[in-house]
């Protein structure tokens, strides 16, 4: 499989203040859900990279790391809609609705 020693660090960016959220007191979730959805998208990459690269020799492993990919990517999928969810939770508690 493909070593990830050799996958570039990743330092994960400041998130932006959101409108409802002036302390940052979903800060940490928003980046650790950030954080998330790009490795979960270094690992599809990595799983269809390789997938292809032994597909020839070894199709039924090929076809194991495809749907570890999908997964991945769905995974993916799953942390980035979280993260809006969270941002849409925060503008609409920011707009005024104190709750």
């Amino acid at each position: 499989m493909n070593d990830m020693s050799k996958t570039p660090a990743y330092e994960p960016a400041a998130a932006p203040a959101l409108a409802g959220d002036p302390d940052g007191e979903t800060k940490v979730i928003r980046d650790i859900l950030a954080d998330h959805a790009r490795k979960l998208d270094v690992m599809f990459l990595d799983f269809c990279t390789h997938a292809a690269e032994v597909f020839k020799e070894w199709p039924q492993e090929a076809q194991s790391l495809i749907r570890l990919a999908l997964r991945a990517q769905t995974n993916c999928r799953v942390s980035l809609d979280a993260l809006a969810k969270l941002d849409r939770a925060n503008r609409a508690y920011g707009a005024g609705g104190e709750k």
